[in-house]
């Protein structure tokens, strides 16, 4: 009976090991996967920040190039030494328009 009671004893230590170390491993893979999870937050906050930042660039840009193309209220119409510029303008505005999937309208037409 002695030796039956021992060997419990020693089960339930050994049972009692198995769990501590169980916990501990769960504890680190719970630990790495929070470290993985905030990480991927940081990368996707950034991402997002990088292309906010970049569209309001683009943005900005297109209102100047905009604002180029669109003729002084004192002009009664393009002059010779402005047309090539303005051309150039235009041709830059509707391609970037185009790259950034929008609709170009010509400042003049309205």
């Amino acid at each position: 009976m002695a030796a039956s009671l021992e060997a419990v004893e020693r089960a339930l230590a050994s049972q009692e090991e198995t769990n501590r170390a169980l916990r501990q491993s769960l504890e680190g893979y719970r630990q790495i996967i929070d470290r993985y999870a905030a990480a991927q937050e940081r990368t996707a906050r950034l991402v997002q920040s990088s292309v906010d930042d970049l569209k309001a660039a683009g943005d900005g840009q297109m209102e100047a190039a905009r604002a180029l193309l669109t003729p002084p209220t004192w002009a009664t119409g393009p002059t010779a030494a402005t047309d090539p510029f303005t051309q150039m303008i235009k041709a830059w505005t509707e391609a970037f328009t185009r790259f950034s999937g929008e609709r170009t309208t010509d400042p003049r037409s309205s």
